[in-house]
């Protein structure tokens, strides 16, 4: 099988941080073979307001395209220069505000007509998801013939670091829950049977992991690369440079800095580069 040389990065984080953001690798095997083979891979993603900050391009009107430099678009510009080929292709799905529930009725007016590998960001929307739905999704695609690879990149809120100026504070604030407890504690009750928006990030991102487990599928976390050095307060991971609004990371340094935060996983979505290293 040929062997193709990554194009070069420059790596804000060192390795055992990039390595410590992977729970689980799926099939990111399977994906390399089928790129060292000189097979086109078509792309899909799906999520919320994190998502579509990852980019796209060609989808006029979509709020994506707003994202000129987003990580998705800095591993997918990587993924070409390792691999190149014409039929690559890239959709963004990504919804602002919605969650699995909205998706799951017309699952395949967010899909492309052919699709390799799903990356699903579930997590920035956790205190509305329901987490039947979330494996509800997950087994719906992977009825799909032939089943695509799916990778899950989950982001936490990143409640508990300190914000550095009142401006930081005040998005945070919106995001986690002091100033909108009240109108979420009937859905999360519901949605995940705990009772706060806090509480709720924890819930998703676990069901997550052992779906991946279980079905054996990637898992990608922000939370297990950053979180360690965040909270013990390393230069280089504040509030500010990983996600200035607790929750976004296209609005901290780190994000804005090459891949974004998928470098996290090993740089331009390492989970895969790892693999064709034979991970």
């Amino acid at each position: 099988m040929p062997r193709h040389s990554h194009a070069a990065l420059t790596y804000r984080l060192d390795e055992p941080t990039r390595l410590s953001g992977i729970h689980a690798a799926g099939s990111s095997c399977g994906i390399v073979k089928r790129l060292d083979e000189g097979a086109p891979l078509h792309v899909a993603v799906l999520g919320a307001s994190v998502a579509v900050r990852g980019g796209c391009r060609g989808q006029p009107h979509q709020e994506c395209m707003r994202y000129p430099s987003g990580f998705i678009l800095r591993w997918w510009d990587w993924l070409n220069a390792t691999w190149p080929h014409r039929e690559h292709a890239l959709f963004n799905g990504g919804i602002a505000a919605s969650n699995v529930d909205v998706w799951l009725p017309c699952l395949y007016t967010h899909l492309p007509a052919k699709v390799d590998l799903v990356l699903l960001e579930l997590g920035s929307m956790a205190h509305w998801q329901k987490l039947r739905s979330i494996e509800r999704l997950t087994r719906q695609l992977l009825t799909l013939d032939p089943p695509p690879a799916l990778a899950f990149f989950t982001v936490p809120l990143w409640h508990e670091l300190p914000a550095t100026t009142a401006a930081i504070e005040r998005k945070c604030a919106l995001l986690n829950g002091t100033r909108a407890a009240g109108r979420f504690t009937k859905s999360l009750r519901e949605a995940a049977g705990v009772g706060s928006v806090r509480e709720a990030y924890a819930a998703v991102e676990g069901h997550i992991e052992r779906l991946c487990d279980h079905y054996g599928q990637a898992c990608l976390s922000m939370r297990r690369a950053l979180g360690p050095s965040a909270h013990a307060g390393r230069p280089g991971f504040s509030l500010a440079e990983i996600a200035s609004d607790c929750l976004h990371p296209s609005s901290g340094e780190i994000a804005s800095d090459g891949f974004g935060w998928l470098r996290v996983a090993s740089d331009g979505f390492g989970w895969l580069r790892m693999a064709s290293d034979g991970f």
